[in-house]
């Protein structure tokens, strides 16, 4: 997998543009996770280019995720985009536009969401570490 990431983030211009592909930002390389894009590896999805996005395993990467849990809509719709940007094999700002819009529409309703032990659902870094379009 390391040698499609690393594909990736320099067909994507990771580096150059320092977010990823769901417009979070990017300090270093490290931060990148591979996330299985149209099938899943818990279904047997491969870490294929044609499979994957890179996000930021601390910010985009955790969120997704918390939006799958929560509104499945919303996650199928922003994965949507990225696939757009994986067959683009580019990082696209009407993407990332729809993006933020999904997530600011995802943050309107579960504003006051609380998980275990009271923690927010919704975390800072989710909101202040995305690239202001």
């Amino acid at each position: 997998m390391r040698k499609t990431v690393l594909s990736m983030i320099r067909v994507f211009g990771i580096r150059e543009y320092g977010f990823d592909m769901m417009g979070y930002l990017i300090d270093d390389i490290k931060e990148i996770s591979y996330h299985h894009l149209l099938v899943s590896s818990k279904d047997g999805g491969s870490a294929s280019f044609n499979n994957g996005a890179l996000l930021n395993r601390f910010t985009a990467h955790d969120y997704l995720h918390a939006i799958e849990r929560f509104e499945p809509r919303m996650f199928l719709a922003i994965t949507e985009e990225m696939a757009k940007e994986n067959e683009a094999r580019q990082i696209r700002i009407d993407c990332l536009i729809r993006i933020r819009d999904i997530l600011l529409e995802f943050e309107e309703l579960h504003r006051d969401t609380r998980i275990r032990n009271g923690r927010k659902l919704i975390k800072d870094p989710y909101i202040i570490r995305r690239v202001p379009l």
